[in-house]
């Protein structure tokens, strides 16, 4: 059992210790259920033992330790403390529980570099032939897919330049975020200067979304207290929500835009499919599902949908503004939608992929007027077409 396990006073905790990962404050759960889990272990193989406590306390951040107050707020009733009955001494099912619960949650940032941390003390413990042949062998190496791709993106993040676009829509210039001026009210709007942030307030539609209820929108975003890094705030159905820090959110971006760029083929084919059989006026979405893994982003749905799939839970003003400045884009500007892990439930945001020229957009569109009637050319075709015009696009920047 971790030291934090038996400490009493949690106030008193040093700063070393308090980097102990306690995934139950992540997730609402008590201190009690994870001495539940804990001793499930000590039936378990050694290789077990010694892979399961650095993975199972990946996930913590120092400031995730609770007050006394804090506490107490915990709900001692969880879903995690019926699956404990249920299995027993299953070691394997735990430990596979909470690899998927990690994968999901390296699209944050904390997260991602904690379990940075991990990979390289467990790494020879995972090349030993008694690993191997554990059940939890195979479960092991669909996290580490992941979670590998993950800790690059961590280490390409450090010290590239943040680029930003210009949200009045008339512009849309793309540029280094330093370079731009932020709103002051809503700290979400960016802008190349007075005169487009002026125009956008005037004719934009910024005054009416500006200072709004926080929602979809990652700029704006707010969670409830899964893989955050800051303080702990409990999952009772009264809790206020924590903010998603801008670390959080740059990286979020950044995993969405490299999953982006390595799959705009795939992104352009769905266009094409779509387009050719529905209306092309009515706006749609790329949805990119980080629930558990790395998305397969081929997933489109209409916007205007409110009966079906994860549109339903995209509804109101702020949707129907976010639609308005799609139209007024001029092909400049994607949504985007990501599903993450939120504790126990999923979370959608709003993450924008804006353009420097529209050339992606009409050519996805050139593509959908030239498809010929005859069977003989099918999904192959399209995407031979799709890769010759990408070709062509070279010098069109796409940012998140």
């Amino acid at each position: 059992m971790h030291p934090v396990m038996n400490t009493k006073n949690l106030d008193r905790l040093p700063l070393p210790r308090r980097r102990v990962a306690m995934t139950a404050l992540k997730a609402g759960r008590s201190l009690q259920e994870l001495q539940q889990v804990v001793a499930a272990m000590k039936s378990s193989p050694s290789a077990q033992k010694e892979l399961y406590l650095p993975v199972f306390h990946a996930c913590l951040d120092p400031a995730n330790i609770p007050t006394k107050n804090e506490w107490e707020l915990l709900r001692p009733e969880s879903d995690i403390s019926t699956r404990i009955a249920w299995y027993g001494d299953a070691f394997d099912y735990y430990l596979e529980y909470f690899l998927g619960k990690l994968r999901g949650g390296t699209v944050y940032y904390y997260v991602a570099c904690a379990v940075g941390s991990v990979l390289e003390e467990v790494q020879e413990l995972v090349q030993t032939v008694e690993f191997e042949e554990q059940e939890i062998y195979d479960h092991w190496f669909d996290f580490l897919w992941t979670a590998k791709d993950r800790v690059k993106l961590v280490h390409r993040m450090k010290g590239r330049a943040v680029l930003k676009a210009c949200d009045n829509l008339d512009c849309g210039k793309i540029q280094d975020g330093s370079g731009c001026r932020r709103c002051s009210r809503c700290h979400s709007a960016y802008y190349c200067n007075s005169d487009c942030q002026r125009t956008d307030w005037t004719h934009g539609g910024h005054r009416a979304s500006c200072g709004a209820e926080p929602g979809w929108l990652l700029g704006q975003s707010f969670i409830t207290g899964f893989f955050v890094q800051s303080k702990f705030i409990s999952t009772t159905g009264d809790s206020p929500s924590c903010p998603l820090n801008y670390r959080e959110r740059v990286f979020l971006r950044f995993v969405l835009q490299s999953d982006y760029q390595s799959s705009r083929t795939t992104v352009c084919t769905a266009q094409v499919t779509h387009l050719s059989t529905s209306d092309s006026d009515k706006p749609f979405f790329i949805l990119f599902n980080y629930r558990y893994c790395t998305p397969t982003p081929h997933s489109l749905e209409l916007a205007t949908d409110s009966k079906s799939g994860y549109t339903k839970n995209l509804q109101g003003p702020e949707w129907t503004n976010i639609l308005a400045r799609v139209r007024k884009s001029h092909g400049r500007m994607q949504l985007h939608v990501v599903n993450v892990v939120d504790g126990e439930n999923d979370r959608l945001w709003v993450v924008s992929l804006r353009s420097s020229s529209a050339y992606i957009h009409k050519g996805v569109r050139e593509l959908v007027s030239r498809i010929p009637d005859s069977e003989k050319y099918g999904a192959r075709d399209v995407m031979k077409d799709i890769k010759e015009m990408l070709r062509g696009a070279s010098d069109v920047v796409e940012i998140h």
